[in-house]
């Protein structure tokens, strides 16, 4: 059985493949990934913290209350301008 697995998970086998490489790099680059790593935008950086990664849908979330807090304060400065 552990020669089964180290067979099936013998890394050392697909370091050098050149085909699985290239398929690699071209997924990384139709996805913006370069070294590993998703370059995020400003806005997304606000929402980064050092004890757990981004949850997708929370940064919709407050995004879109930023965006509505934005929106509510420009009302309320066009209201007092007027």
């Amino acid at each position: 059985m552990k020669d089964r697995l180290n067979r099936l998970f013998d890394f050392q086998r697909v370091a050098d493949n050149s085909r699985l490489a290239s398929i690699i790099s071209d997924t990384e680059e139709r996805n913006g990934i370069r070294d590993g790593m998703v370059r995020l935008s400003d806005d997304d950086l606000e929402f980064v913290n050092a004890a757990s990664a981004i949850d997708p849908r929370n940064v919709r979330d407050q995004k879109a209350k930023a965006e509505e807090e934005e929106r509510n304060l420009k009302t309320l400065l066009n209201k007092l301008k007027s």
